[in-house]
């Protein structure tokens, strides 16, 4: 009721306006909308939830959703892959595997740089080092894809290592070897997710999806520097 009365007085007092001046429809239309957004019914500015939004169908959005998408065809390919790599794939016996026999203890020193500029990527960007929590955490990128590359090529030429001790450590080890592999299914797009928001400037979202991003990559590379020295040394 308040509304309508309100509206029809704006309608009323930019009446003069379309007689003496021919955009006077322009301009009546302009101030009932800046009314709408500024006007208050009993101390409570009206919603403007169901006015056009200028994000509604905007371009980039449609270009971040296919990005996303290709995001988690990516993540689902290397996780399917993984899987038929340490589980199906038959290993070649004419293959000599003490040649790659150094490629774990590697592995574990890729996680322990990722764990490092993982840190030091989030206490720079607390202090409001943009610039350098950036390259940080591109670092931290660049360390977690080589320690994949490695993990890939050990398994392919290689092979799983059985953990044969027994006692406390084991379920111990098994313990830290699951979550370290079901977290490790999430962290592939968790981090192509925070890093693509972080290139299209799209702060709000990066911050939202590197709450989640950096407790489980962070857990992945401390557990994987866990397991290879629980084969290594406690084995």
């Amino acid at each position: 009721m308040y509304l309508s009365h309100f509206t029809q007085g704006s309608a009323l007092r930019a009446q003069p306006l379309l007689g003496r001046n021919p955009f006077g429809i322009f301009l009546i239309l302009n101030t009932l909308d800046l009314s709408l957004k500024t006007y208050s019914v009993s101390g409570r500015a009206i919603s403007t939830r169901y006015l056009p939004s200028t994000h509604d169908h905007h371009p980039m959005n449609s270009s971040l959703s296919r990005v996303l998408a290709v995001i988690l065809t990516l993540s689902a390919a290397i996780l399917g892959f993984l899987f038929w790599l340490i589980y199906f794939r038959e290993k070649d016996a004419s293959i000599d595997s003490s040649a790659y026999a150094f490629l774990p203890a590697l592995n574990a020193c890729f996680n322990a740089v990722s764990t490092v500029l993982i840190v030091a990527g989030i206490c720079l960007i607390k202090k409001g080092f943009r610039k350098a929590h950036a390259v940080s955490m591109i670092g931290a990128t660049v360390s977690s894809a080589l320690f994949l590359v490695g993990y890939i090529v050990y398994h392919s030429f290689h092979g799983d290592t059985k953990f044969l001790s027994t006692g406390i450590i084991r379920p111990i080890y098994f313990f830290i070897l699951i979550t370290h592999i079901l977290l490790s299914m999430a962290v592939v797009p968790l981090i192509l997710t925070t890093l693509t928001f972080a290139a299209t400037q799209d702060y709000r979202r990066h911050r939202a999806v590197a709450r989640w991003t950096y407790p489980v990559w962070l857990y992945v590379s401390v557990t994987g520097i866990l397991v290879f020295l629980l084969l290594r040394y406690g084995n």
